[in-house]
């Protein structure tokens, strides 16, 4: 093995550990806080039992003052206004709609103040002697309280808090380096320039574990006819790509589409959001389900908590199922974590320096065996389905990549379902259940319309050149024994799809179909552990796994960082 791969490998053995330092740092200060807006006030808000324990803010025009109330009558707040202090300067204009990151910890002050914050907006007011101000109710257009937001102040908005840094520190690469098992990055031509869109059959990992993919291009428009996609080799790993195509759909308006792991295409037009989401732990998590917004559920409550001794999580679904509905189409916006690829990693060293025969054994193993090997230890989102017989397993949205979301659809039966859970009607329940800080769920939709007819375009790549300029299109052009390798950290290839003549009236929404695995080059110098792989035999033993080695990484850090918050 090269010198550079040598180098690669000691950086990413140790990478993921200095990942964790960083995400624990930020946990130890970045926290989360949402808004509160009331317009149309009257006396009563002002006389609030609460309102005096606030820190009062007054807004007029482009100034902001600190606030004392003085005196509230049927139609004038008399108060004392002063010049605001630093602590309570760095918050003064936030996104109403969304939760807000603040830092606890400031080499300064306390960024934490800004909890305690109540923000008024008038339109005019009246000053008099002493620093004295009159506002009348009718020119205030706004009052905002700012609250704590403890569901979404944890890791799962510590890890994109990072990837928000790239600009100033260039972390995205960092991150990619030290952590990242890896997969097939692809990129798409927009705006002049190649951008990030995804990563494709995820999880394949041998021979027996190649599968197909449908990765979602939405907002993929074609430059000068053609559409350009670039898919890449990132990581120390050897790409093996069978097939590359274009899918480019043409669907009625008001619809969208998304394609199944099988291959399905599947209309949607009214997607219904779940009425309840409970996890495991019986805790209210249908906030961070409703809205594509990265503010995720991440599937990482403690076994404790969810009376499961092997630590998979889960979350309990309800929809409303419109009248004569047999049938449903669940829709996901999700990812796997950063964390769950770090534990895939921690696991693979098990094997040491035989992980190169394992991997070659797997590789010629059946596929039904390590396919039934992930779904004993959850890795991918397992569903089922709540009948009179209890929870029926449905079918399970393999692994995505930890890197970008992805929109996820799959087609449910719905007659065998119980329905008319607590009186309210036709209901039905669905659960998805997965390891320990596996995945991260951002939204979840079920549509129940009936799948309307479109018109699927397969493109073949026009052409396909890779870094060194060979031509390499047939390799790629059909589901055969030909592939095009990548195997080399630094490999592409630049596909070229010519875009379809398209007359009838309807959207477009575009898929890459790509078929193919991978195998990760790992040089392990350990000998293998054999007691400790013999326990991932068990279900879920992986699952375990995950949150043993979670819980000793927070208490290491939580040591050296006493002011840690609790989960």
């Amino acid at each position: 093995m090269s010198s550079y791969k040598t180098k690669m490998q000691r950086i990413l053995k140790t990478g993921c550990l200095i990942l964790i330092l960083v995400s624990f740092d930020c946990l130890t200060g970045c926290y989360y806080y949402g808004v509160s807006t009331k317009t149309k006030l009257t006396p009563e808000d002002i006389r609030w039992e609460d309102f005096n324990d606030k820190y009062l803010i007054l807004h007029f025009r482009d100034s902001a003052m600190h606030m004392v109330l003085k005196n509230v009558d049927s139609a004038v707040m008399t108060c004392s206004v002063s010049a605001l202090p630093d602590n309570h300067t760095m918050y003064l204009t936030t996104n109403p709609n969304r939760d807000n990151r603040f830092r606890k910890k400031s080499l300064a002050h306390s960024q934490g103040d800004v909890l305690n914050e109540v923000h008024l907006y008038a339109s005019a007011m009246k000053k008099t002697n002493n620093s004295i101000v009159l506002v009348d109710f009718s020119s205030i257009t706004k009052m905002e309280i700012y609250r704590y937001s403890p569901g979404h102040s944890t890791l799962s908005h510590v890890l994109p808090s990072v990837l928000a840094l790239p600009a100033a520190a260039g972390l995205v690469g960092l991150i990619i380096l030290l952590t990242k098992s890896s997969c097939p990055y692809v990129y798409i031509y927009t705006n002049d320039n190649f951008v990030f869109a995804g990563e494709i059959f995820s999880g394949a990992v041998y021979p027996s574990l190649e599968r197909n993919d449908y990765l979602p291009l939405p907002g993929f428009e074609p430059a000068n006819g053609k559409y350009l996609v670039k898919i890449a080799n990132k990581l120390p790993e050897i790409q093996h790509i069978n097939l590359s195509e274009l899918w480019v759909v043409q669907h009625p308006v008001n619809t969208g589409v998304l394609v199944d792991k099988h291959g399905v295409i599947h209309t949607f037009s009214a997607p219904r959001s779940p009425e309840s989401a409970i996890s495991a732990g019986n805790r209210d998590q249908l906030n961070l389900l409703t809205t594509v917004d990265d503010h995720s559920f991440i599937f990482d409550e403690d076994p404790s908590v969810t009376l499961d001794t092997c630590a998979r999580n889960s979350l309990c679904l309800t929809f409303r199922v419109p009248p004569d509905s047999h049938s449903g189409k669940l829709i996901l916006h999700a990812k796997n974590s950063v964390w769950g690829d770090y534990i895939f990693g921690e696991f693979s060293k098990q094997f040491g320096n035989k992980y190169g025969a394992w991997v070659r054994k797997q590789g010629k193993t059946a596929p039904d065996k390590p396919l039934m090997w992930k779904k004993d230890q959850v890795l991918p989102l397992m569903v089922y389905l709540e009948t009179n017989d209890g929870w029926q397993f449905v079918d399970f949205f393999d692994l995505a990549g930890p890197l970008a979301f992805r929109d996820m659809v799959m087609p449910i039966d719905l007659s065998t379902a119980m329905k008319g859970h607590s009186g309210q009607g036709n209901q039905v329940r669905i659960k998805i259940e997965t390891g320990f800080m596996f995945w991260e769920l951002d939204y979840a939709s079920m549509d129940f319309s009936q799948d309307l007819p479109v018109r699927m375009n397969a493109i073949k790549p026009s052409s396909a050149v890779n870094e060194s300029g060979k031509k390499v299109e047939k390799l790629l052009a059909a589901d055969d024994d030909q592939y095009y390798n990548q195997p080399e950290t630094g490999n592409e290839v630049i596909l070229d799809f010519t875009s379809p003549d398209i007359t009838q009236d309807g959207n477009r929404s575009i898929f890459l179909h790509s078929k193919g695995y991978y195998v990760h080059v790992r040089n392990y110098q350990n000998p293998p552990d054999i007691s400790a792989l013999e326990t991932f035999r068990i279900p879920g033993r992986l699952s375990q796994f995950s949150f043993d080695r979670f819980s000793e990484t927070k208490s290491r850090f939580s040591a050296k960082y006493p002011s840690s918050p609790k989960k």
